[in-house]
């Protein structure tokens, strides 16, 4: 089930610094979730885009690494990428990847305006969390959340959702009517076995397909 050996996520932006080593770790995550994700030789032929959630077993930090770098990985391709941040749970995407927080996918689902920004690559957009009234996980489980994903879709390759520890908070199973697959980061020396373990079965217990798991660094 894991993608890869190499601790990948990294608590750093997979940028022309980054080291080799962490390059080569997302090249071949990539690889794989493109796989599994039924973007193999389809890219660019209308197949329908995926929706991939980024969670983790219990720790925020590298999650938000791993689910930024994962979208940077698939935009070097030149395929048009949003990444939808629906975590309220923990510090937003927006001031990692130094764009506006804007209205939000909140907004959006309301029916207001919230419109995804250009963020590191021009094929990489970003809609921010704005603001939530109300509980987290009731709103990323609503029609209204699923509608607004839905209705994304059509202009991009691939949508990564970034969503809080499963462990922690219902929102990642919450969500995963609108979610095509789910990406599991753990953090070894840190997540207990049995932590992964109730991870994994409340993701399968959802019926959302476990794309795989990345080691993550703390």
């Amino acid at each position: 089930m894991n993608m890869t050996n190499h601790h990948a996520a990294a608590p750093c932006l997979l940028t022309n610094a980054a080291t080799p080593a962490m390059q080569e770790s997302y090249n071949r995550i990539r690889v794989n979730l493109l796989a599994r994700a039924g973007l193999g030789s389809e890219r660019g032929t209308g197949t329908a885009c995926p929706v991939i959630g980024v969670t983790s077993v219990v720790r925020h930090r590298s999650r938000r690494y791993l689910v930024a770098n994962l979208a940077i990985s698939f935009a070097r391709l030149g395929m048009r990428v949003l990444l939808v941040d629906a975590d309220y749970r923990s510090e937003g995407l927006a001031p990692l990847l130094e764009v506006a927080e804007g209205g939000g996918i909140a907004a959006r689902a309301a029916g207001r305006e919230g419109a995804p920004v250009q963020a590191l690559l021009p094929t990489l957009h970003v809609l921010g969390r704005g603001l939530l009234e109300g509980n987290p996980a009731d709103f990323v489980g609503s029609a209204a959340f699923f509608a607004a994903i839905e209705g994304l879709r059509g202009g991009y390759d691939a949508i990564f959702v970034s969503l809080p520890p499963v462990t922690t908070y219902a929102d990642a199973a919450t969500a995963a009517p609108a979610l095509s697959g789910m990406v599991l980061g753990v953090t070894p020396g840190h997540d207990r076995r049995q932590s992964v373990t109730e991870a994994v079965n409340t993701l399968q217990g959802v019926g959302v397909p476990l794309y795989g798991m990345v080691a993550c660094e703390e």
